[in-house]
């Protein structure tokens, strides 16, 4: 279905396109909703994520702004929230979240019954009849399937959830109206998604959502952030250069929306990074036009999700511990 949704994009035909991105990311799901542990699902859609990219780059040239920042959020919010499910266990191996039980007991039912099927497929018992053989055949896929469903309606469950996890970790369903509707007047989200071949980001502010790009490689991407990491944690690594990474990414990350003009009369800024810009310290990337930090032009905050923002303008959710922010100083 990725291919299709290439070839449809490369003829034009969007709605296609887009159709296609649609099926390719409901079949990751169902393929990671098989597999018999977090670590796999997380696994097989890191290894698919040209599905999500598919369908925000269809979204993208249909000039579905909107839908394209949300499936860019859910994309990371679903593997963070099967992980944290997941990783709800107790010392004995007993999930201590009732859903989390659930999902561990119809993810061994799924990898039971799958194991069963692809054995009975390849060696089929020798005293059975051809109609026994297809009538325990069909049985087991109807078991699969139901299990499979089953884990699915979990899922979904766990992430309509208005719980403060499941919405920090982007798994809750929110829309981009609440999202903008969250922010400030001075306040601006900046969104990052990876693609193979380029950076998208997303603008939200009060008056909407835009888009920009940035023609830099997702493998360029990681050698820049490691490289400024390196810099920055060896005290023997020379000033200039360490400078000098910092205000490349700059250029990559920020120029091309200060460009635009999408930052005009914004203060503050709330982050929120993909893939290997979650280790990048935002604060130190420097502008080479004024050669000053980006701390020092905006108060700005780090989120995991822009689902998350809603919650966190919550009185009560800020004052709980589930502020997982980091605001600089102005005057740094």
């Amino acid at each position: 279905e990725v291919l299709k949704a290439r070839a449809f994009a490369t003829l034009g035909q969007r709605d296609s396109a887009t159709a296609a991105a649609d099926r390719s990311v409901a079949a990751v799901e169902r393929v990671r909703s098989s597999a018999g542990s977090g670590l796999l699902r997380t696994s097989y859609a890191s290894r698919r994520l040209e599905a999500y990219t598919a369908l925000v780059s269809a979204l993208l040239d249909e000039g579905n702004t909107e839908r394209a920042f949300e499936v860019a959020d859910s994309s990371r919010g679903r593997s963070l929230l099967e992980h944290a499910m997941a990783r709800q266990l107790v010392e004995d191996g007993t999930p201590r979240d009732p859903n989390a039980r659930e999902s561990e007991r119809l993810l061994r039912m799924i990898g039971k019954i799958s194991t069963e099927l692809r054995e009975f497929e390849l060696t089929p018992p020798y005293w059975m009849g051809s109609d026994e053989l297809e009538m325990n055949t069909v049985d087991l896929r109807e078991r699969l399937a139901e299990a499979r469903s089953d884990y699915e309606a979990l899922l979904a469950r766990s992430g309509e959830t208005p719980t403060k996890g499941n919405v920090l970790l982007g798994g809750s369903g929110v829309g981009v109206e609440h999202v903008v509707g969250a922010l400030q007047a001075d306040e601006a989200l900046l969104q990052y998604f990876i693609m193979s071949d380029e950076l998208v980001g997303f603008v939200a502010t009060r008056s909407g959502v835009e888009t920009f790009t940035a023609p830099i490689s997702s493998e360029v991407l990681f050698r820049r952030v490691r490289l400024a990491r390196d810099f920055m944690g060896n005290a023997k690594s020379a000033a200039g250069a360490s400078r000098a990474a910092m205000q490349g990414l700059f250029a990559a990350l920020l120029s091309p929306p200060l460009r635009a003009r999408y930052l005009d009369g914004v203060e503050s800024l709330i982050i929120v990074p993909h893939g290997v810009l979650n280790y990048l310290p935002f604060a130190a990337l420097i502008d080479s036009t004024t050669g000053r930090y980006l701390a020092a032009d905006y108060r700005f905050q780090v989120l995991p999700s822009a689902s998350a923002l809603p919650l966190l303008r919550d009185r009560v959710a800020l004052n709980s511990g589930y502020l997982l922010a980091w605001r600089s100083s102005r005057n740094w």
